[in-house]
């Protein structure tokens, strides 16, 4: 179990994705901007698919949950803005809370960066594996194709 500052942390799940079988559909953002947002938009999803469509080679930039979360020590509004469940170890952002100084997306050690700024709101986005959705992460559960697959934490 990791320690941060004094609290003790298990590690949480994650997302993996399988390149090989993504044809790039973009379903996986469109459900999770819908699910968080209430709308469609790439800009409004906590994942991120970049890829070239003639060549049918994608990625998906999801946050991966780090055990040891530098965008969390980064936070000058840690256990307000961007927290950790205690019982989960999921890394989620408290959009009510944060205000969008940046902080945790310059620290984190993904590049492109797992964290992005609302387009609209003053606050970070970042996946929350869907925290408190009973099936899970939305992504993983529409993804036509099973290249997204939801990893426990004993899995890391």
């Amino acid at each position: 179990m990791a320690k941060i500052k004094g609290k003790n942390l298990s590690a949480s799940a994650h997302i993996l994705y399988d390149p090989q079988t993504c044809t790039g559909c973009g379903l996986c953002e469109l459900m999770c901007s819908l699910y968080h947002e209430g709308e469609q938009g790439q800009a409004l999803s906590r994942a991120e698919l970049v890829g070239d469509r003639l060549t049918a080679e994608f990625i998906f930039n999801v946050c991966q949950q780090c055990p040891s979360p530098s965008c969390y020590n980064a936070c000058l509004l840690k256990d307000k803005a961007l927290c950790i469940d205690e019982v989960t170890g999921v890394k989620y952002i408290n959009a009510e809370e944060c205000d969008g100084c940046g902080k945790c997306i310059e620290a984190c050690p993904y590049n492109p960066p797992r964290i992005n700024l609302h387009p609209e709101k003053n606050a970070a986005l970042m996946c929350d594996l869907c925290r408190g959705r009973v099936e899970g992460p939305i992504c993983v559960e529409y993804c036509s194709f099973d290249s997204l697959t939801y990893a426990g934490k004993e899995e890391r």
